[in-house]
């Protein structure tokens, strides 16, 4: 590996994990934020859906600009602006203008997740790109707990939310400004002109694909109902019995690290058996991990998050696979319509479990993801029945090799 394509590389996952930390540094702390503004647990889980939203819009306009405009550009200035909203935050006194704040800074990161990928694609050889892009998807898990958990830490510690803000946004434009110096100027882009009717017409044909609609769909469920359960143990683990503090309850995002584990071995897993059939098995382990987190001990609880986290990510990972195995133009634009579909699912997956919390607690929470991925199950069944038919491309190894 060159020094040029090590600097490269190096930087763009350096940014990455200041994007999602950025992203995600609110996560540990809508419990703090409820009761600093006197809201209710869906008001402040706004804090959290509306920059999913964010993202999830910005996924589509940056990817669609970035063959246009540049992708280092859109890459380095996102990011940046994304940290620099972070650090205003503090400033604004109004919860209404923080969530406002809050769906712009997701519109603005989703600079990074947009173009990351193509750019790197664009720069580097053909035979360092795979490595490449694990590191890159590896900081963006490396990012968001890392945003998480120092959130929870630094509030903890100085009795302030705004800290964590203020820390993690200099952080952030320190890092870019540095990026924006140091990392190599892009050689393998070619400008190309932007056609809004092209791109229209590629996410149109997408979405008449009954196939990858379902899949879309699936992710959505599954990552709404996933995140949303986190955010509302949350608020269950601020309250008796369990009274945990800030910093403590913020502990509990390192069971992603079951999904990251999860998720690197779903390859071999799909190679045997199929995608689909891995999609199935992701959402089943998420039904085990919800119905152990009902025990009122708190090592079972992180036994079932980490149930929880391994079969999310177990399931995403093989979605995002078979998307890409059923187009065959317009990739970009494909894996942008998942990337939407999952952002707005965790956008709106609040109001979905909101009125279960309120008529059941926590058992209403469980329940509620029964019944979401009940349904993903049977979306599922459909996309069996159409690989048997040959209408649907999977990967499944001949048992015999």
């Amino acid at each position: 590996m060159t020094a040029r394509v090590r600097r490269l590389v190096y930087l763009v996952c350096a940014a990455s994990i200041v994007a999602f930390a950025n992203l995600y540094l609110f996560h540990p702390l809508l419990p703090v934020m409820a009761k600093h503004y006197h809201e209710t647990e869906l008001a402040a889980n706004m804090i959290m859906a509306v920059a999913m939203a964010g993202m999830g819009v910005g996924l589509v306009v940056f990817a669609g600009l970035a063959d246009a405009i540049g992708r280092r550009k859109i890459f380095l200035w996102s990011i940046f602006s994304g940290s620099v909203v972070t650090l205003l935050i503090p400033f604004m006194g109004q919860f209404s203008l923080i969530i406002a704040a809050r769906f712009v800074q997701g519109f603005l990161l989703a600079g990074c997740p947009a173009v990351a990928i193509a750019f790197m694609s664009d720069e580097l050889p053909v035979k360092r790109i795979p490595m490449a892009v694990g590191m890159f998807v590896a900081a963006n898990s490396l990012g968001g707990l890392s945003g998480r958990l120092s959130s929870a830490f630094l509030t903890q510690l100085s009795g302030y939310w705004q800290v964590a803000c203020w820390v993690l946004g200099a952080i952030g434009i320190i890092v870019m400004v540095i990026a924006m110096f140091t990392m190599p100027q892009a050689q393998g882009f070619s400008a190309k002109q932007f056609s809004l009717k092209q791109m229209v017409r590629d996410f149109s044909g997408h979405l008449l694909n009954r196939h990858l609609v379902a899949i879309y769909i699936v992710a959505g469920i599954a990552f709404g109902t996933f995140v949303n359960q986190f955010s509302l143990l949350l608020f269950v683990l601020d309250k008796p019995p369990y009274s945990l503090p800030t910093a403590m309850s913020g502990l509990i995002f390192l069971c992603y690290l079951a999904g990251t584990f999860a998720a690197a071995r779903s390859g071999k897993f799909s190679q045997k058996f199929g995608l689909v059939r891995g999609m199935q098995t992701g959402l089943i382990l998420m039904m085990v991990g919800s119905l152990i987190l009902l025990a009122h001990s708190l090592v079972l609880v992180l036994v079932g998050l980490c149930f929880l986290a391994a079969g999310f990510f177990f399931c995403h990972s093989q979605a995002s696979s078979l998307v890409g195995r059923q187009v065959t133009h317009a990739k970009a634009s494909a894996q942008a319509l998942y990337t939407l579909f999952y952002y707005f699912g965790a956008s709106i997956g609040a109001f979905y479990l909101q009125p279960f919390y309120d008529w059941l607690g926590w058992s209403g929470v469980v329940l509620a993801l029964f019944i979401a991925i009940g349904i993903c199950l049977l979306i599922t069944l459909n996309l069996t029945a159409a690989r048997s038919r040959g209408n649907l491309h999977d990967i499944v190894m001949n048992r015999s090799h």
